[in-house]
């Protein structure tokens, strides 16, 4: 009887310590979009191409004739941040978010949610300068802002839960037009096209204010350039006459031998150009030129964008 008692109590406190973890909160798996529209920017090829960081301060040496000097940059620190646009899905007060507000409408692809994923660049940078009497070192601190605008045209069943990178900027937002203008030619095709604030042309369609008004252009309208093909590139300062100071332009790119930074040769204070050798054979399907401006008469770093392209 004892036993049958025991095996009683047993069988009784295995039924209560199953009913125990069954009744157990069942852990409810979740997304956060910012974290997804990240881990997309960081994996996800075309994304990695558009907004790598590499490349960008070659530690190879540079003529810059028109101070006849020759540079050579160093990294000393980077550090790269993200930022978010995004309609929150609920309001102040609590309530979800109206489909009106939630939702941008782009006709017959439905009504879409939109988000910009901003990552900044942040380099410390040692550019010894070499002149034919004095050698100078200096550090300079240079921040690089891009944008990726993304829709959600799927589900968050879907990879990175629907979100797609649909558009690119490769310039801040600035207050005022860019220095220098930028016109890129390609000879073997007779084409050409800009690398400043006119490459971008279309603007998100949300009626929320959490999504800026920034113009972008669309991944798939990004210039096209066959692998391997020189580029002219040629720039334009346009700021007030009356400013004594004008700026130069240098540019880092993928060229034949791998990373390089150049100066584009002088014309005059307001013009420089020079022809880019373009690598041959990139496997990459998205590139771009770095860009930076210098006052011309002082080692003053004005502004860095970048200048899209597609293979």
């Amino acid at each position: 009887m004892v036993m049958i008692l025991q095996r009683c109590i047993y069988v009784s406190g295995l039924i209560l310590c199953l009913a125990l973890v069954g009744c157990k909160e069942k852990d409810v798996p979740f997304v956060i979009d910012q974290d997804e529209l990240q881990a997309y920017v960081t994996t996800v090829p075309q994304a990695v191409q558009l907004f790598r960081s590499n490349g960008m301060y070659p530690a190879t040496s540079y003529d810059v004739p028109h101070l006849d000097a020759v540079y050579q940059d160093k990294v000393l620190s980077h550090k790269t941040f993200y930022g978010f646009d995004l309609v929150p899905l609920r309001m102040l007060d609590g309530s979800e978010t109206p489909d009106s507000i939630l939702y941008a409408d782009y006709g017959i692809m439905g009504m879409l949610r939109e988000a910009w994923v901003i990552i900044t660049d942040e380099f410390t940078i040692e550019t010894v300068r070499m002149f034919p009497a004095d050698t100078v070192v200096d550090t300079t601190n240079r921040k690089l802002v891009r944008y990726g605008f993304f829709l959600k045209l799927g589900d968050d069943s879907k990879e990175y839960v629907g979100w797609v990178l649909w558009g690119y900027r490769g310039l801040e937002a600035y207050g005022g037009t860019l220095r220098p203008t930028v016109t890129a030619r390609m000879p073997d095709t007779v084409g050409q096209y800009v690398g400043d604030y006119s490459l971008y042309t279309v603007v998100p369609r949300s009626r929320s204010s959490a999504i800026r008004r920034l113009e972008y252009i669309r991944l798939s309208e990004i210039p096209r350039i066959n692998n391997g093909e020189l580029l002219a590139l040629e720039t334009e300062w346009i700021g007030n006459p009356q400013v004594t100071k004008r700026d130069y332009p240098l540019v880092a790119f993928d060229g034949q031998n791998g990373y390089v930074t150049k100066t584009l040769v002088k014309q005059s204070r307001e013009s420089y150009r020079d022809t880019l050798d373009i690598r041959n054979g990139s496997p990459q399907r998205y590139n771009f030129f770095f860009m930076q401006s210098f006052h011309d008469d002082e080692f003053y770093h004005t502004f860095s964008w970048c200048v899209p392209y597609q293979l």
